[in-house]
């Protein structure tokens, strides 16, 4: 069963200073996904030096199920 390997959720808290770094990810659904699920801010999330390579739907993907959302800086 293909899922997410890499996974970054704010939920409902001020979540900051994340480093994803030196990742080999493949053969998954999606490889990252970045996420604030309940309204959290999710800030300075760092991605580098990663390799996403043959996921079946996204290499990286931010999205929010919050009501009043906002992805900025990208």
């Amino acid at each position: 069963m293909a899922r997410t390997w890499l996974y970054v959720d704010a939920w409902d808290k001020h979540t900051f200073n994340i480093e994803v770094f030196g990742n080999l990810v493949h053969d998954c659904a999606y490889g990252l996904q970045f996420a604030s699920e309940q309204g959290g801010l999710l800030e300075n999330l760092k991605i580098c030096n990663n390799i996403f390579f043959n996921n079946q739907i996204l290499g990286i993907q931010g999205t929010s199920a919050a009501a009043r959302r906002r992805i900025t800086r990208c």
